[in-house]
């Protein structure tokens, strides 16, 4: 029984940090990609830590004490990702988890590192106050899967995100059965922790999916191609481990450290392949290299033919949210000509109609992003003015700066470099009176009003 939640506990580890390393692979550091694959990196850490403490007890105490970190985090990413699907200006819930979540699960974290009360972790047995963090667990799952559940309720089954939504909300579901075994202490942790292995598993691809309906993308082949390639690996180069185990005499923590070790780079290593590429390009050619445009220009288009929906809908025919949602997604990509080659905007007839036949992916995204920005301009309210900061022009300014300016709001420029007074009036304006969560909202609302305008020429084409 042992050996086989041992088995159990590595395999959880490895599968989730593969499913994180490949979401963080995509290549958008989106709040909830980010927030889910910090959840799975959380949950492969207990993981680890149940493994070691088990198989080693007192001799890797220093390493549990420092491992705890993980273990108040995955319910409150649970939530906040809960908080970040929620349609709408979320200002009092977002505020809420920075003031009085995150404070809970920090004093958590300094609990378990000061002393035994919570955790012994020379034995891994719950400590007298296990139950405070039992109970933190079981309410923080409850309000996360009753916001996946609203979120769920939110879409309609034409909408694309109906059905991941339905997966995360029963992931929600099965987390929270999982948290309120803890309670009674009817089971071990490592029991519970191992029950919603299966869970996690499914929350991890629910959060993928989501993410590729966002792009407009398929996933299937993309993410197949790298589960492939990650479980090659893994059996040419752990293959020498099991010989080495059948082997060995005893089975030390140093070793044991290093199998976890190989099984981190494999996992992360393969799905963050690009994104090595792109630091190995960095070193090697300078910033503004044309090489290195190139090979990340490659890169990207190759990314986009392999995630391709090999049968993309008709624009015509998708859901109102699904359209909103890739127009969202086509902005954010405009001053990334090959991220917006793969929005599926690009075939559109408003597109097709100013291309040649022989146009490929690159130039249907340049004619893509200057339909966008007729789209912006045509928010413009009409004044013998450069710039306004009334409410009229509140979308046309969330969407201008950022997408067709391309230039960040909040982002601290050098001295020496050289903006338009008007473009530095309105970034002062921004970084005044604007929050980011207000300027996300508005983006959001005004890539409503030009997925109106998209669809109303489109029909007209």
């Amino acid at each position: 029984m042992q050996t086989l939640l041992s088995i159990l506990q590595l395999s959880a580890y490895f599968i989730t940090l593969t499913l994180a390393g490949y979401l963080l692979s995509r290549g958008r550091f989106h709040p909830i990609s980010v927030a889910a694959a910090g959840l799975l990196i959380s949950y492969a850490l207990i993981q680890a830590d149940l493994y070691l403490g088990h198989e080693f007890g007192a001799q890797v105490e220093w390493l549990s004490r420092l491992l705890w970190v993980a273990y108040p985090l995955p319910v409150a990413l649970w939530t906040r990702i809960a908080i970040l699907l929620r349609p709408g200006d979320q200002l009092a819930l977002d505020r809420a988890w920075w003031t009085l979540l995150m404070p809970i699960a920090m004093v958590l974290v300094l609990g378990g590192w000061v002393g035994n009360e919570l955790m012994d972790f020379q034995t891994h047995d719950p400590g007298p106050l296990f139950w405070t963090y039992a109970v933190y667990n079981v309410g923080v799952t409850a309000v996360a899967a009753w916001l996946l559940h609203q979120n769920f309720k939110a879409t309609t089954k034409p909408d694309r995100a109906h059905r991941p939504f339905n997966a995360l909300r029963l992931a929600g579901l099965a987390y929270l059965g999982g948290m309120i075994c803890l309670l009674p202490g009817w089971f071990s942790p490592a029991f519970v922790f191992a029950f919603v292995v299966a869970d996690v598993i499914m929350f991890g691809i629910a959060a993928i999916v989501y993410d590729a309906v966002s792009e407009g993308q398929s996933v299937r082949r993309d993410l197949s191609f790298t589960l492939l390639k990650v479980l090659l690996a893994l059996i040419i180069i752990v293959t020498p481990w099991g010989v080495a185990l059948l082997s060995a005499d005893t089975w030390t923590p140093a070793l044991a450290l290093a199998l976890l070790g190989t099984l981190t780079v494999i996992s992360l290593g393969i799905p963050l392949g690009g994104q090595i590429e792109r630091f190995l390009d960095w070193l090697l050619f300078k910033s503004d290299s044309k090489d290195a445009e190139a090979r990340e220009a490659l890169r990207t288009l190759m990314l986009n033919e392999v995630r391709r929906p090999e049968f993309a809908p008709a624009i015509a025919s998708l859901d109102h949210a699904d359209f909103v949602r890739l127009t969202r997604r086509a902005l954010s990509h405009m001053q990334n000509l090959p991220r917006l080659a793969a929005s599926p905007l690009t075939d559109m007839q408003i597109v097709t109609k100013r291309l040649n036949h022989e146009a490929n992916s690159i130039h249907r995204a340049h004619e893509l992003r200057q339909v966008l920005t007729e789209c912006i301009e045509a928010l413009r309210p009409q004044s013998t003015e450069k710039f306004g900061t009334t409410d009229e022009w509140r979308f046309f300014n969330a969407l201008y700066y950022p997408y067709v300016v391309g230039i960040s709001p909040y982002k601290n420029h050098p001295p020496g470099e050289d903006v338009d007074g008007s473009i530095a009036s309105m970034l002062k304006w921004f970084q005044i009176n604007v929050p980011p969560r207000t300027l996300y909202n508005w983006q959001n609302r005004g890539a409503e009003l030009i997925a109106e305008l998209l669809l109303e020429r489109e029909n007209q084409a």
